[in-house]
């Protein structure tokens, strides 16, 4: 029980690690709203789980390195590889899909927290 608590808290600090960076200029916004959570972890889980399509949930796992059902630690995946393992054209369609899912456990975020 404890390990999946741990796994949990890392793999929330990585998604908000990959949501920051995929927000750019508007990263502030975001790290401001994240300080009205009281238990930010629990809310980007759930976001992440509730948010995102089994697909989108998959793909961002792999890109982060974790498995999507326990959280505990996996290899991460380059685009080439995710692309190919959804039947996707091209890793520029993986790549815009994981950013499409990270702006929506942002929008979430910012939409619980007012």
């Amino acid at each position: 029980m404890k390990k999946n608590a741990i796994n949990r808290l890392i793999v929330s600090t990585q998604i908000v690690g990959a949501v920051i960076k995929e927000l750019g200029e508007d990263a502030p916004i975001f790290e401001t709203h994240c300080q009205n959570y009281s238990n930010l972890s629990e809310a980007i889980i759930s976001a992440y789980q509730e948010q995102l399509d089994y697909r989108e949930k998959d793909m961002i796992a792999a890109k982060l390195g974790f498995d999507m059902d326990t959280f505990a630690p996996a290899q991460k995946l380059p685009y080439h590889i995710i692309c190919v393992q959804h039947e996707l054209c091209c890793a520029g369609s993986a790549s815009r899909i994981v950013k499409k899912a990270l702006r929506k456990i942002s929008k979430r975020i910012i939409s619980e927290s007012q």
